[in-house]
């Protein structure tokens, strides 16, 4: 089996997300590590689960340009739940944003 491995999710027809996991599978094989040796909380799932999340948002809000309903869309989920994660992973939205200089 191939180390890399390629996803993506499908909805009405359209391709909302598509990933590569094996950098991903990397990092969580060292952090995986890293919390045998300290004999660390085993909550690797759950935070790795969240960076994963946190990730394919900022992804979606970046093809969007920080538009929250279209990313909504491609993520096949809706601007209210988007809002809420975007706030609970602190997410800054002017990132994305294209700033112009209204001065001239």
């Amino acid at each position: 089996m191939s180390k890399r491995r390629k996803g993506a999710a499908y909805g009405e027809g359209h391709l909302f997300v598509a990933f590569t996991l094996d950098r991903k599978a990397e990092e969580i094989e060292g952090e995986d590590m890293k919390t045998r040796e300290s004999g660390a909380d085993d909550n690797l799932l759950k935070s790795t689960m969240a960076d994963f999340e946190k990730h394919i948002i900022i992804s979606a809000l970046e093809q969007t340009r920080g538009n929250q309903s279209k990313a909504a869309m491609r993520l096949g989920t809706t601007k209210r739940i988007l809002s809420y994660r975007v706030r609970k992973y602190g997410i800054d939205l002017g990132q994305f944003c294209k700033r112009t200089d209204r001065s001239k």
